[in-house]
């Protein structure tokens, strides 16, 4: 899964002393982290032997200076930055990145949202996707299970994005011109209770001839 990169490059230039802040410059989008995602975060200090990082939601990630920042409630977060210099100084610095929460993500099959026309193998070979429109970085969410809503209003519970048996069967009796409601789609495994993630829109299919 791929994020977008904020690149923290703290110069030590002509800050000398220990107590002295250290400027930072972020290389990517307007110091923006988005709200119940890992947003990858690169910190390079020239000359430290060490950097100690810090921030709520933060962990480290595979590779040098690489980490995982995935904020929570709150419209703000703050990573602290200390760096060890080889003469065993310390050099600091605060780093205030604004949090966003995500925009509303949209159900789609076969590209298609809210009302879809489609054969009924068409419906049992349907792949359930998310949709981030509008999002300026390359973001994909997985579904995890849905809920097919029958005409007759009986609930087949599906895990993953594809019909399962028991929702084939059903697809199966359908009649031309009866609608299901593709519903209660699942696209966050573990959520977070402190973040209100946005309830997906169903999807009406009607049975085509």
């Amino acid at each position: 899964m791929k994020f977008f990169i904020l690149l923290l490059l703290l110069n030590l230039s002509a800050f000398a002393q220990a107590d002295t802040n250290i400027s930072v410059v972020s290389a990517e989008k307007m110091n923006i982290v988005y709200r119940g995602i890992p947003n990858p975060i690169k910190v390079v200090y020239p000359g430290a032997d060490s950097l100690m990082v810090t921030a709520p939601g933060l962990r480290k990630a595979e590779g040098t200076n690489n980490y995982i920042l995935t904020p929570g409630a709150g419209n703000q977060v703050t990573v602290t930055i200390v760096a060890i210099m080889p003469d065993g100084t310390r050099k600091a610095e605060k780093k205030v990145f604004r949090v966003k929460g995500l925009p509303a993500p949209v159900p789609i099959v076969y590209g298609k949202e809210g009302y879809v026309e489609l054969t009924k193998q068409e419906l049992i070979n349907a792949v359930v996707d998310i949709d981030m429109q509008g999002f300026m970085f390359d973001l994909k969410f997985e579904v995890y299970g849905f809920s097919l809503i029958l005409p007759n209003k009986k609930q087949v519970d599906i895990e993953g994005n594809k019909m399962n048996d028991d929702a084939i069967q059903a697809i199966k009796k359908l009649q031309p011109k009866q609608k299901v409601i593709i519903t209660k789609i699942v696209y966050i495994k573990n959520p977070d209770p402190a973040i209100d993630y946005k309830r997906l829109a169903p999807i009406t299919v009607k049975i085509k001839n």
